[in-house]
């Protein structure tokens, strides 16, 4: 068999071999037939009088060979010898696991923390934003990081964040504690030995930026790289957590903490014909055309002491970063509701027919028919119609059932004789969304959120926490790791033809 036939026996192609495959199936061959009694410096095929086996032992070399070569991939140096030396598969994997960690050591890994006198920080790019993703390789800070969250069972921000490839060589080091973690990560990164005792190897991990080790890694590279394990679970977990403003709010960036101004939507004016002269008429703005916003910082400190680092099975990572998204969540939605709750300017009222009260108002098919009419009647400043869509139905948890009675029944009680029982709202494009921060008969209609009834506003755009990470040397007074979660965001009401409030009673 020669070498051509060989490949196509694979499933390889020997004109799209890449210069790295070809060297690694170049071996292969030879080993393949050095092991079937062939000569693969002549090409020359299988004697005809050899049969011992040689067909079976073939077809299971083929086998491995083919698997080895798909496991290594571009890597050909390891594809040779794992060919050569007989390796079964789990050998080659610890060895191409051991080249990516050495990998790691040969260069410094880009760090997007910074020196002692600044607090390390990760921040999150945010979820909204979907876009192809670039992995980064092997390392050990990739690898601890990947198997922290995988500890813990964080398995979606692992592969979120770092891709199968890291993840599946950190699933086989899912280390029982952090202590047993920072040990890892300190033997592959600095040439300084490394302690067995769990206090000093905390403090080496936590207790000081010391001095840089010859592969150019600082050992305090796992304070960073724990922040950064922190920093994006706390967002992979904010990312996930309910938001119900989210189907009917508005989300604007600011660059400071300025009060913006801004032109509601529903000031925009239809345009007006040009004249025989060619003068174009302006559109005027006032204030009643404008609302106002801002954004806050919101923080909260949680600090972990020495003896629970020593102590603790990874309970840190288990349930302090999703408290931290949480806690960051209930507060913006706390914010957005008591903005819509204070009512400021009487936002929702009779003067901007956007209000239902009184009896007629508790929600049912009627009530909801009547919110739709005044939505859809909407005009600009100037008379023209704004042609909203109803898009959002929010209710309070105790109308959940009248509201999903109300959008899905197929029919309705008859309230006169030989009257339609038809629902109007079966099968329309209205949501029902229900939020427990509501007063109990109040309910609301939104159109789209770009008809901006409310705005949340984030700072330069930053739409989830950030976390900040203060080491033992940072707070010399005290032996506790602290993070600091930092958010700054800010609510509104905007343009009142967006929306319509029921009292409900």
């Amino acid at each position: 068999m020669n070498f051509e036939s060989y490949v196509r026996s694979l499933g390889h192609d020997p004109d799209a071999l890449t210069p790295d495959l070809k060297v690694a199936l170049q071996a292969a061959w030879r080993a393949h037939m050095a092991a079937t009694g062939g000569d693969a410096t002549a090409g020359a095929t299988l004697p005809a009088g050899n049969t011992n086996g040689s067909a079976d032992r073939g077809t299971t070399e083929n086998a491995r060979i083919n698997a080895i070569v798909s496991m290594c991939g571009e890597n050909a140096t390891v594809a040779g010898e794992a060919i050569v030396g007989g390796w079964d598969l789990a050998r080659t994997k610890m060895r191409l696991e051991l080249d990516a960690l050495r990998s790691s050591r040969s260069t410094a890994p880009t760090s997007t923390y910074v020196t002692q006198t600044v607090p390390a920080m990760y921040t999150p790019a945010g979820f909204h934003h979907r876009q192809a993703r670039q992995y980064p390789a092997p390392n050990a800070a990739s690898i601890v990081q990947a198997s922290l969250m995988l500890r813990c069972g964080h398995e979606a921000a692992a592969l979120h964040n770092y891709g199968d490839r890291v993840c599946a060589i950190a699933d086989g080091a899912r280390f029982g504690s952090m202590v047993d973690a920072a040990k890892w990560f300190l033997g592959q990164t600095t040439d300084q030995p490394v302690p067995n005792d769990k206090s000093s190897i905390a403090k080496m991990a936590f207790g000081s930026f010391g001095p840089m080790a010859s592969s150019g890694i600082s050992t305090a590279s796992f304070a960073n790289a724990l922040a950064d394990t922190v920093g994006r679970v706390v967002s992979h977990s904010y990312s996930i957590q309910p938001a119900t403003w989210a189907a009917f709010a508005s989300a604007k960036s600011v660059p400071d903490f300025r009060k913006k101004t801004s032109i509601r939507p529903s000031f925009y004016v239809d345009l007006k014909k040009v004249g025989p002269v060619g003068e174009i008429e302006h559109g005027k703005a006032d204030d009643k055309a404008e609302f106002t916003y801002s954004v806050d910082t919101y923080a909260r400190l949680f600090s972990v002491d020495r003896t629970t680092i020593i102590n603790d099975d990874l309970g840190i990572l288990d349930q302090l970063p999703p408290a931290m998204a949480k806690g960051s969540a209930r507060t913006l939605a706390t914010l957005v509701y008591s903005v819509m709750s204070a009512n400021a300017g009487s936002f929702f009222g009779t003067g901007n027919k956007n209000y239902l009260s009184g009896g007629a108002s508790a929600l049912s098919v009627t009530s909801l028919a009547s919110a739709v009419q005044k939505l859809r009647e909407q005009k600009s400043r100037e008379g023209d119609y704004l042609t909203l869509t109803p898009r959002t139905l929010l209710v309070s948890t105790a109308l959940e059932v009248t509201g999903r009675t109300i959008l899905n029944s197929l029919l309705t009680n008859q309230t006169a004789a030989n009257a339609p029982t038809g629902n109007p709202f079966s099968g329309s494009d209205i949501q029902l969304v229900v939020e427990p921060r509501l007063g109990a008969t109040e309910w609301y209609l939104f159109a789209d959120p770009s008809a901006e009834a409310v705005v949340v506003a984030y700072l330069e755009g930053r739409d989830a926490p950030v976390i900040e990470q203060f080491d033992m040397a940072t707070t010399p007074e005290q032996l506790k790791v602290t993070w600091r979660c930092v958010f700054d965001f800010g609510a509104a009401l905007a343009d009142p033809t967006g929306a319509v409030k029921s009292a409900g009673a």
